[in-house]
């Protein structure tokens, strides 16, 4: 009987393998579900069959890559190693040509779709650090760091077209605050600069932004710019909801200010690791736990690692935010009205209990960005692992840095 077994799986995987060979306008997905299957079941496979699949591999991966459709090569050379790891077969194929590939990106994308490139480049690092050696690693670190830089000139898709003025304008606001950030800081201190940073209203959204209309200042209304993703700011209101899409712009431009002003204080060696672990060790109400996840994502913060930031910074809001109230005396917990016991109250059900002390712009951006079904809800599709890995990078561990720095500052204001 197991004998028949094996067989049967033998003879389906050939005939998938000539299926696949065959079905040359078959759609990728259905490709890949099929080769998952295959993979899944190496056993099967005899070698004669092996040799079939990866020169179809390799031919599939040369295809897309001369269509520049770079992350599919890419998904057929892993097949390639996938297959060859178990059966001992050699990998230099796959990996050389999920180098090439990077490298061919990246040559496609100089001089456009900057925030694009700097993820490409993190990526390129991140896969294929033990496959090339230490000039090559450099480069793209080098990539990644150029391509950041620019990005932050990258104004994505607008609204309308901005005269060129109007832009300048906005530039050189940011200018000024920069110039009063490093003033601030050579007077006092650091921490008292990022303080005095987080509390520009620029940086927050207006809960009920109005149109834009002849004669308001770009730099006053900051909310006429649409932002793509490759600016690495998460927008994903797929319901349409209770929110504007004025709101839902206005979002997104303050998200591009944020780190337009990070980006170039980072650079110009203005901000440092050192004055966010001040910032969070002078909070006696976290727990040491806490501080030493904080830490920890400030660490992947600066060392551009976005997607670990992200996702350690984000595990730790409703921790920063409970510690807070709980300092300040406010309810943290609710009572369930059928077993009469208390629970931690949810992070929505936090924000309720803040609601009327803190200010509406920031209780109403929270609820937006992290919280609200209907909003960018970006907390529970995190937790829920519907974050696509592209969206979890630098910029979006920007936001979450100083929405938490936010929150600081918001209830010592309220409860102080």
């Amino acid at each position: 009987m197991q004998l028949q077994h094996d067989e049967a799986l033998e003879a389906t995987v050939e005939e998938s393998i000539t299926f696949l060979r065959r079905a040359d306008e078959l759609a990728i997905g259905p490709t890949f579900d099929i080769l998952d299957l295959i993979i899944e079941h190496p056993e099967a496979i005899p070698a004669a069959v092996v040799d079939n699949l990866l020169i179809f591999l390799e031919e599939q991966a040369d295809e897309a890559r001369e269509k520049r459709d770079y992350d599919t090569c890419r998904k057929y050379w892993r097949y390639y190693l996938g297959i060859c790891r178990p059966t001992d077969r050699a990998v230099e194929a796959a990996k050389d040509g999920i180098i090439e590939s990077y490298h061919e990106q990246l040559e496609f994308l100089q001089g456009s779709q900057h925030a694009v490139r700097a993820s490409v480049a993190h990526e390129a690092v991140q896969e294929c650090v033990e496959w090339v050696d230490e000039a090559t690693r450099a480069e793209w670190e080098q990539e990644h760091r150029e391509a950041n830089r620019a990005s932050i000139d990258e104004m994505g898709e607008f609204s309308h077209q901005l005269p060129d003025e109007e832009i300048e304008e906005l530039d050189n606001a940011l200018e000024s605050i920069i110039d009063q950030f490093e003033e601030l800081k050579e007077e006092r201190h650091a921490v008292f600069a990022i303080k005095w940073l987080i509390n520009r209203d620029i940086l927050v959204p207006d809960p009920e932004p109005v149109d834009r209309g002849p004669g308001v200042s770009f730099r006053d209304l900051v909310q006429s710019r649409t932002i793509t993703s490759s600016g690495g700011s998460y927008s994903q209101d797929e319901s349409g909801g209770d929110w504007s899409d004025l709101y839902s712009v206005a979002v997104q431009h303050s998200h591009k200010v944020v780190q337009d002003l990070v980006y170039r204080l980072v650079n110009r060696g203005l901000l440092h690791e050192g004055d966010f672990f001040i910032l969070f060790n002078r909070r006696d109400a976290l727990r040491a736990d806490t501080i030493a996840f904080l830490t920890d994502f400030v660490i992947a913060f600066f060392e551009n690692r976005g997607s670990a930031a992200t996702h350690i910074g984000m595990a730790q809001l409703e921790a920063v935010i409970r510690s807070q109230m709980e300092e300040y005396g406010k309810s943290t917990l609710r009572l369930d009205p059928h077993t009469g016991e208390l629970h931690p109250r949810s992070m929505t059900g936090l924000l309720g209990q803040l609601e009327g002390d803190v200010s509406e712009s920031w209780i109403t951006y929270m609820r937006y960005r992290y919280t609200d079904l209907s909003g960018q809800n970006v907390r529970n599709k995190i937790a829920h692992g519907h974050l696509r890995y592209h969206q979890a990078q630098w910029g979006m561990s920007c936001i979450l840095l100083f929405d938490m720095l936010r929150g600081f500052l918001e209830l010592e204001r309220a409860y102080t």
